[in-house]
């Protein structure tokens, strides 16, 4: 759920540049956006979203900039979902070495798949 606040956020800054604001302003602004909002998850969820806060926080840019980091970061936040709400977790994704198969895994049931699919 927090994913998609992220992600509508980061759309209407964009949208906001595509109108006229500063395009050097945006980056810094949705960093700082994005981690305002991970730091609520911090708060809010617990020590498994902590872990991926400081990893964004770390490196934002490596984790999103191809496919592979954005699924493997999509996974996190499923798993850190999944477990807080005491749901079981797919083999396939203990530990999450393999994300294909973890996804996979995930699609195999609608409620998983509904969370991943969320991040």
């Amino acid at each position: 759920m927090y994913s998609i606040v992220l992600f509508a956020s980061i759309s209407f800054i964009l949208w906001d540049v595509a109108f006229g604001q500063d395009v050097q302003l945006v980056p810094q602004t949705v960093l700082d956006h994005a981690i305002e909002i991970l730091h609520e998850l911090q708060v809010k969820r617990g020590n498994c979203f902590l872990a991926i806060v400081t990893t964004i926080e770390k490196d934002c840019s490596s984790l999103i900039v191809n496919d592979t980091g954005r699924v493997e970061l999509a996974l996190r936040f499923t798993l850190c979902e999944l477990s807080t709400s005491h749901i079981d977790i797919p083999g396939e994704c203990q530990p999450l070495s393999h994300p294909t198969a973890c996804v996979q895994a995930l699609a195999k049931t609608p409620q998983l798949w509904t969370t991943y699919s969320g991040n």
